[in-house]
């Protein structure tokens, strides 16, 4: 009797065998072919990577459904992908642009005073305490007098050429530097009753330090109460822009002011009156008298 072993069929194992009802086995017989019978082509499967096995992208199939991770792709037809030095690279949705300009969540406010760093692209960095360049209109502004508007060029100026007034509305100041560009359009006389000008110390209209451009073409510091310290002579501005600098401290038991024009220390004054020194103020700009004259970049510095 000839081996199971040597012929050439496979025995089902006995737990996938049928046993009769007289307690036989019967097993299902395969034909198996000849050792040397030529084996037909099978179609090879791609070695997939395990879990934690890395994957080589150049043994990927170009129609893989495998990522480079070795997880299933989202989108294993995606016309984005490409292969780069023979490996798959798939692009990655870009476009956007970084979150900006959001604040810091640190539960407070950088700009302390209120004012800091607000009211558009004028630099605004200390010793600056409140930069204006007008892109936001009026908002932070007191009209005192007048009517006064904002232009298209976002200039702050006065709607007919008449006496008037506006002052920061927040923050006060005892020592304080005050900077504003001007340009006089006209001056209705030749003398120093017609001014355009810029205050420090700005309580109201009876409380203030001023540097004025006068129509008599001179600077000067003044006090509600007139003139203080020496004036000096300018070139008549026309329609020029210029730069004015008014500077306020308190030295020796007296008020000491300073003026510039484009840059240039030009006066000095000190002031001894008990009424003035000391007090607390804000900054503001206006115009006295038949004078017509714009206002920007408007600066307050403190020490």
């Amino acid at each position: 009797m000839a081996r199971l072993d040597a012929l050439p069929f496979e025995a089902i194992p006995m737990d996938k065998a049928e046993a009769g009802r007289d307690g036989s086995i019967e097993f299902e017989v395969l034909q198996l072919p000849p050792p040397d019978a030529e084996q037909p082509d099978q179609p090879q499967r791609p070695e997939l990577p395990t879990r934690d096995a890395p994957v080589d992208a150049t043994r990927l199939p170009e129609d893989s459904d495998l990522g480079l991770d070795g997880k299933p792709r989202d989108d294993a037809a995606s016309d984005t992908d490409t292969l780069v030095d023979g490996r798959r690279d798939t692009a990655i949705a870009t476009g956007g642009v970084p979150g900006t300009g959001g604040r810091i969540a640190t539960g407070e406010t950088l700009a302390t005073g209120g004012t800091r760093g607000t009211g558009g692209t004028l630099p605004c960095d200390r010793p600056y305490v409140f930069c204006e360049d007008f892109s936001d209109g009026m908002a932070r502004w007191t009209v005192n007098e007048g009517t006064w508007y904002v232009t298209d060029s976002q200039t702050l100026t006065q709607e007919s050429a008449t006496t008037g007034s506006v002052k920061v509305t927040e923050g006060h100041w005892t020592a304080m530097t005050v900077e504003a560009s001007i340009r006089t359009l006209a001056f209705g006389g030749t003398t120093s009753a017609y001014r355009a000008e810029i205050y420090a110390r700005y309580q109201d209209s009876q409380n203030f330090f001023a540097l004025s451009i006068r129509g008599d073409g001179k600077i000067g510091i003044r006090r509600k109460a007139g003139n203080i310290g020496d004036t000096v002579e300018i070139e008549t501005p026309g329609d020029t822009w210029h730069k004015l600098k008014l500077k306020v401290y308190e030295s020796g038991g007296k008020t000491w002011l300073e003026a510039y024009w484009d840059g240039l220390l030009r006066t000095t004054a000190s002031d001894a009156d008990s009424l003035s020194g000391g007090f607390l103020g804000s900054a503001g700009v206006g115009v006295y008298g038949n004078v017509q004259a714009e206002f920007d970049n408007v600066q307050i510095s403190v020490p």
